[in-house]
């Protein structure tokens, strides 16, 4: 009976340490993604602090894929080959980055950010313009293919080691201000001697010694009245309240001036792009003017050319125009005399209507060469009496 009791007992231990595996698996998103389809990738990176098979791939905080195994290069560098699930796809902007998942364990995650914008420009600037172009764009947007080998990724300091950092910062720090210390102490000696030096320089002139000291004394009175002066407007509940409020205002001011340093920043990258482009188009202009430059005497010349033909071309046309506004000339004469320009109007319609006149005559002239070429014995008098039809005589052959 105790034995059987033995068994059950350690049964139940069993099942009970298996379901807490199970539960530790799901809890730390260690169990692998069975009957998903996936595509691989391969990453360099400098280092993999915590990263080891299955370590979890996330983008956007949902998780694509995980590791698949982790090696080491000839050169020291970190060569991951990564499993990412068929339905998400991974662009050439886009690049992966190890950061601390748990402070407790020590897992990292690996997550998939976009470039920044120097990123960008490094890796898809082909011309080297400081701007991306539609294909430039259209190429940082193509998605990975399955084995490519994506070069850089990055590595988040590990918070630890960003606070053994600050530690040994601080450590500098303490030290500095420690050697600070004995310079201070240096100057308290430096100043004791400086007294006892005084002392023995006023020691023989009593009365010097004493306008020295009330001197020193009304100095201490004005320093004591101004030290109440800054208490009384340091310790006024306006001020400090104006105080708290600067104070408060003081993140803002800096962030507005960090906001305006970036501005300021683009404005000047953008002046640069400027120049470039000026210098651009300067370099055009040069190489436009330089054929004029080397051509210069013959424009010269032709243009003085032109201007002297165009120069006697006017003044024929002066000419010109003062031989028509002379009155005793011919187009004058028919301008301005009526008489000549109707007779000239009446010459024209008679010539006009004996062309009409004449058309007619033409045209039997025409009609009675053509008869005679086809039988010239018309024009004797057998052929008058013989009184036969037109065109029935002998006709030459064409040749």
């Amino acid at each position: 009976m105790k034995e059987r009791v033995i068994r059950i007992q350690v049964g139940l231990a069993t099942i009970l340490v298996a379901t807490c595996g199970i539960a530790l698996i799901f809890l730390f998103g260690a169990l692998p993604d069975f009957g998903i389809s996936t595509y691989g990738l391969m990453v360099k990176f400098p280092t993999a602090p915590g990263v080891h098979p299955n370590t979890p791939v996330q983008k956007s905080g949902v998780t694509i894929g995980r590791v698949h195994d982790v090696r080491l290069d000839d050169s020291g560098s970190v060569i991951m080959h990564l499993d990412i699930q068929d339905q998400y796809q991974i662009r050439q902007r886009e690049t992966f980055r190890i950061r601390t998942g748990s402070i407790i364990t020590g897992d990292a995650l690996i997550d998939v950010v976009n470039l920044d914008e120097q990123g960008l420009l490094s890796k898809f600037d082909n011309n080297k313009d400081d701007l991306l172009s539609d294909d430039e764009i259209k190429e940082a947007n193509q998605v990975l293919a399955e084995g490519t080998v994506v070069e850089n990724g990055l590595v988040v300091d590990d918070p630890l080691q960003v606070l053994i950092s600050m530690q040994e910062n601080m450590a500098n720090t303490f030290g500095s201000i420690q050697e600070a210390g004995g310079g201070i102490d240096q100057a308290a000696d430096e100043f004791r001697q400086l007294m006892k030096n005084l002392n023995a320089s006023f020691g023989d002139n009593e009365q010097g010694l004493k306008e020295a000291i009330e001197k020193t004394n009304n100095a201490m009175a004005e320093f004591e009245r101004a030290m109440v002066s800054m208490n009384d407007l340091v310790g006024n509940e306006k001020t400090q309240a104006n105080l708290k409020r600067a104070s408060e205002q003081l993140p803002m001011v800096l962030a507005d001036a960090s906001a305006t340093f970036s501005r300021a920043r683009d404005t000047l990258d953008s002046l640069d792009r400027a120049g470039k482009l000026a210098e651009n188009n300067l370099a055009h202009l040069e190489r436009v003017t330089k054929p004029l430059g080397e051509r210069g005497e013959q424009l010269v010349e032709s243009i003085t050319s032109s201007v002297e033909d165009f120069d006697s071309m006017v003044t024929q046309m002066n000419q010109l125009a003062t031989a028509m506004n002379r009155k005793d000339g011919t187009l004058s004469r028919l301008i301005h005399d009526r008489e000549l320009y109707d007779n000239f109007v009446r010459t024209s319609r008679n010539i006009e209507e004996a062309s009409v006149k004449l058309r007619p005559i033409l045209n039997d002239l025409r009609i009675f060469s053509d008869k005679i070429a086809t039988d010239p014995r018309q024009l004797g008098v057998s052929g008058a009496l013989q009184n036969r039809p037109i065109g029935s005589g002998f006709k030459p052959v064409p040749r």
